[in-house]
């Protein structure tokens, strides 16, 4: 992350089965709809200003995002919103200087004050209260600056400062210049079959976007920077090609990866932010399931079985899903960046069994769909079936006599198979229940 400005304002049961990471790196996709949905950067100024015996220049964000989410430029608001992070942090403090004049920002051409709406610049304590310029104050103080009109032109506005001592000696106080600087950037996604990534940040790993960005007064370039993991084409330009990496953003970290534009004067930076959320099929919640064509609550077989016979059947299922990233969320709330997903993992490769024999039948004989059926709205489904598999897999025969059951399975409730670890909630099993003969 990049460094913050040091500012004193401050379901019903489901069942759910993992998919694994190491397939989503593998996917194969194609094109879909050319739908593109744009979302604006909101900005932010970062390190403050610490004004000494040589002269000032600095920068400060024209504050026209919305960082209360109320519809209007912040820089409109009669009272500055909780969360804002749009103003310039200057704290006077010099070794030796008890006390700090600090005169009223003006316009550098015609000298009229810079201070007020539809000027420059407005000014405010740590106590969110206008800040009182033209006044001494003893050292050290602290104001932050707002940005309410942009500079025609870099170094438009200045202000006065002058340090003194305890008798009110004067020391040094060249002043300072600045610069409000408006930054228009957006950040756009394909929407593909999901949803417009403005609506949740949103989108698919190895998705595409473009960044751009217009900065004033002119003669500002950033440079374009991800906390993720992302292929940044030209990041050292205006505009920038974004492509998402295979790395997911982690599942406790929802917004906490940014997609970032960065200008710089003096030590001091004005960003351009947006989230960018990395997501990927990671989870699958069942909503519907069969068992010998019924509708079922839980994927389940319980059935008695006699060992004398040479085979026997369990279910024959099928599974609807919806997929999920890893957020728990389905994942049509992520842009699917135009494509769709065509290779996914099977349910076979998740089946375990705590009898060896079975497991080995698994392995080899279970039969199972080849592959997920997808479809573009992040439905898929998935078939099992246990039909006339061979007795052997669970009875043995002690020292060449008559056949039992293994052990795990002559009790009522006994589990030949289940979804292993990967299985979140008990309900999601497949289970058969023996007695011996």
């Amino acid at each position: 992350m990049n460094q913050q400005a040091n500012e004193a304002f401050p379901q019903a049961s489901v069942r759910v089965k993992s998919l694994s990471l190491a397939v989503l790196t593998a996917l194969a996709f194609t094109a879909a709809g050319p739908a593109w949905a744009q979302a604006e950067l909101n900005t932010r100024d970062v390190n403050p200003v610490h004004p000494l015996c040589s002269p000032v220049s600095f920068i400060v964000s024209l504050n026209d995002d919305d960082d209360n989410a109320n519809r209007r430029d912040d820089y409109r608001e009669a009272a500055l919103p909780t969360q804002e992070d749009n103003l310039r942090e200057f704290t006077f403090k010099l070794p030796g200087a008890a006390k700090v004049f600090i005169g009223e920002p003006v316009l550098v051409k015609g000298g009229t004050t810079a201070v007020g709406l539809g000027r420059r610049v407005r000014a405010y304590t740590a106590a969110r209260q206008p800040f009182i310029f033209n006044q001494v104050y003893n050292t050290p103080v602290t104001f932050y600056m707002e940005g309410v009109k942009r500079s025609k032109n870099r170094q438009d506005f200045a202000f006065e400062y002058d340090y003194r001592n305890a008798a009110d000696q004067h020391i040094c106080g060249p002043g300072a210049q600045g610069t409000v600087v408006k930054a228009e950037a957006t950040f756009s996604v394909k929407s593909g079959s999901g949803t417009n990534f403005n609506t949740n940040k949103k989108m698919l790993i190895t998705g595409t976007g473009k960044a751009k960005s217009k900065w004033k007064p002119a003669g500002y370039t950033p440079t374009w920077s991800f906390d993720g993991t992302a292929v940044l084409a030209t990041p050292n330009q205006k505009d920038t090609r974004f492509t998402a990496g295979t790395v997911i953003t982690p599942a406790a970290g929802l917004n906490s990866e940014e997609l970032t534009a960065t200008v710089q004067e003096a030590g001091l930076w004005i960003e351009a932010h947006v989230p960018v959320n990395i997501t990927a099929p990671v989870h699958a919640q069942e909503y519907r399931g069969w068992i010998n064509g019924q509708a079922i609550d839980s994927p389940s077989a319980t059935q008695w079985h006699d060992a004398n016979r040479g085979r026997f059947s369990l279910f024959n299922t099928r599974i609807d899903y919806h997929l999920q990233d890893q957020f728990r969320q389905r994942i049509k709330t992520s842009a699917w960046a135009g494509r769709r997903v065509q290779v996914r993992e099977n349910i076979g490769n998740v089946m375990v069994s705590p009898i060896a024999t079975v497991q080995n039948w698994i392995n080899t004989r279970l039969r199972w769909t080849a592959q997920w059926r997808n479809k573009s709205n992040g439905q898929i489904n998935d078939r099992l079936r246990v039909q006339s598999a061979p007795k052997s897999i669970i009875i043995r025969r002690p020292g060449g006599g008559a056949a039992v059951f293994v052990a795990g399975l002559q009790v009522a409730g006994g589990i030949m198979m289940n979804l292993g670890a990967n299985t979140t909630s008990g309900k999601h099993r497949l289970t058969g229940n023996f007695r011996q003969w």
